[in-house]
């Protein structure tokens, strides 16, 4: 499926997703849980996020903080 030049979503593969969400929240970072995006009951343990118009320099700090967070939670 191809992504309109505006908006690019990723998904990211998890366990724990719902403590990750709320790590990157306390650090003003925003993704979703695939909770509100799935059809099934069968609920994928994974993040979304999605870019939107942002700084590059915004980008950058925002995709630190979520690389940093599924980094500790790896070891948790």
């Amino acid at each position: 499926m191809p992504f309109s030049k505006s908006h690019r979503r990723y998904w990211f593969a998890l366990r724990k997703e719902e403590r990750l969400v709320l790590r990157l929240m306390a650090h003003d970072v925003s993704v979703s849980t695939a909770e509100p995006f799935c059809t099934t009951s069968s609920v994928p343990q994974a993040i979304r996020v999605a870019l939107g118009s942002v700084s590059i320099e915004t980008l950058r700090e925002a995709l630190s903080r979520v690389k940093a967070a599924i980094e500790l939670e790896r070891f948790r």
